[in-house]
């Protein structure tokens, strides 16, 4: 993957962020690349909200998902197709690094005061401010469901979104 100058991978994720921004992956103004965050243990949060009292009886956050998800690049789209919870896009067929892919977007709440936190999936990622939006390609690497998010803001600047999707279109998958 090509990444711009001005932008690094986090040591304990995989992500890239733009250091140059005021708050690289949280909202107003965040964008991040997110990669390979849906293993195939992946499950969906029906009611993605969850309050301090209810973050608590999760461990690091992560809720007990209640809908179950299939292994394949399309049992995840449509999973997440059916959550009423869910401002999605209609997913799209595409290609990432030579791969069939599906791409949609996602768009978390632009209220989140009634959520301590606000996770669509687990094992997965979290709003990281309101209004959070995701753009997501499901990628089917020769069987093995990989899904990249670029994550951006309302507020983010059009040239970091630009370079969010450059980034994506010079992935290239390695056996």
């Amino acid at each position: 993957m090509a990444v711009p100058e001005g932008w690094q991978q986090l040591e304990e994720f995989p992500n890239v962020i733009s250091p140059d921004l005021p708050t690289p992956t949280e909202g107003p103004d965040g964008a991040a690349l997110l990669l390979g965050w849906t293993t195939f243990q992946v499950g969906l949060n029906s009611d993605p909200c969850l309050t301090a009292a209810e973050v608590d009886q999760f461990p690091d956050g992560h809720e007990t998902p209640d809908v179950r998800v299939g292994p394949s690049v399309d049992d995840f789209v449509e999973a997440v197709q059916e959550v009423r919870a869910f401002d999605v896009t209609r997913p799209v067929d595409t290609e990432v690094g030579g791969h069939p892919a599906r791409f949609f977007s996602l768009e978390g709440p632009d209220d989140l005061s009634a959520c301590d936190l606000w996770r669509p999936w687990d094992p997965g990622i979290f709003a990281q401010g309101e209004s959070n939006h995701w753009d997501v390609w499901a990628v089917d690497v020769d069987g093995d469901r990989v899904v990249i998010l670029a994550q951006h803001f309302p507020d983010t600047p059009p040239q970091a979104v630009a370079q969010l999707d450059a980034m994506v279109a010079t992935i290239r998958f390695e056996a």
